[in-house]
């Protein structure tokens, strides 16, 4: 048996913790299975799976080799399909802001996904920054930008945004006339950018951001978060439009000081520095590229 057939064969096991599921996936015998494992364990000198009855778990040193063998697979096949001329294929991973997901890139899927047969997408939320290179994700798509030198990142527009708040809160507390009235007001800041303020906000006024501060009652890097609070009447926060505009038709939220807006927020797609662009991920930022996150043609007007 060659190297990288011993090789898929591991990660197509880490993949379905299962021997058998394994064999019928990559339709060999299930005594070829097993041999590529105690094959790999004797080259390795290491024990790879943990096996008890009835389930099968990577050890620590499993899951890194999983990794490797998934990753060496895949670049295999990617090289092939440059030469052949063949259409994209393989496990496309991504990590994805749920909002983004349900409103811009959940769309785009039936078509791209019918385009593309042979991309398997594999999309996850909250991977912590820190565990991007681990995790093995192939690209993460977020509100703003993820700070680590071993990633490279590509600007996919900006996201306008809204000041809000609901009725129930502007009756206890007072609407605030102006950008100097906040005193004795709460916030929902945003701690989606470590380095910035949380009790304080921005607004573009004639071209020019201000800030200003009050009170913080909670803060939290998820838009979706900030959004539950400010309906729950806890306080004024910032959430891009797409996601409060269908609250603010209905009257459940209030926009305050429409004639300056938040500055806007910045989608970026991020991934690995020193990988190699696999066709699959190109294509997928393509994809990315050509939408529109701007909510342009979409409007709060009632």
């Amino acid at each position: 048996m060659d190297r990288l057939k011993e090789m898929e064969i591991f990660a197509q096991i880490v993949e379905t913790m299962s021997f058998k599921e394994a064999s019928d996936a990559l339709g060999i015998p299930l005594s070829t299975v097993t041999a590529a494992v105690k094959k790999a364990e004797e080259r390795l000198g290491t024990r790879l799976l943990a096996r008890a009855t009835g389930t099968v778990e990577p050890t620590v040193e499993g899951v890194a080799w999983a990794r490797r063998c998934r990753a060496v697979v895949q670049q295999v096949e990617d090289a092939q399909a440059i030469f052949i001329g063949g259409s994209p294929a393989g496990n496309l991973r991504v990590d994805i802001d749920p909002a983004l997901a349900r409103h811009f890139v959940m769309p785009q899927m039936p078509h791209f996904l019918t385009a593309n047969p042979g991309l398997n997408l594999d999309f996850s939320s909250g991977n912590p920054d820190a565990e991007f290179i681990s995790a093995n994700l192939d690209c993460a798509i977020r509100l703003g930008n993820i700070k680590d030198e071993r990633l490279s990142s590509l600007d996919l527009g900006g996201v306008p945004a809204v000041t809000v708040a609901s009725p129930s809160y502007l009756e206890r507390y007072g609407m605030p006339a102006t950008l100097d009235d906040f005193k004795g007001h709460r916030l929902i800041g945003s701690s989606a950018d470590p380095s910035s303020n949380s009790e304080a906000i921005a607004f573009e006024v004639y071209g020019t951001r201000v800030y200003r501060t009050m009170s913080k009652i909670f803060d939290s890097s998820s838009c979706e978060i900030r959004l539950a609070g400010a309906l729950s009447g806890l306080g004024i926060t910032q959430i891009p439009r797409f996601i409060a505009e269908v609250h603010i038709r209905r009257g459940d939220l209030v926009v305050l000081f429409a004639e300056a807006p938040p500055w806007p927020e910045t989608v970026t797609v991020s991934y690995p520095l020193n990988r190699h662009l696999a066709p699959r991920l190109r294509i997928f930022l393509d994809l990315l590229s050509r939408i529109d996150f701007s909510g342009k043609d979409q409007s709060l007007a009632p």
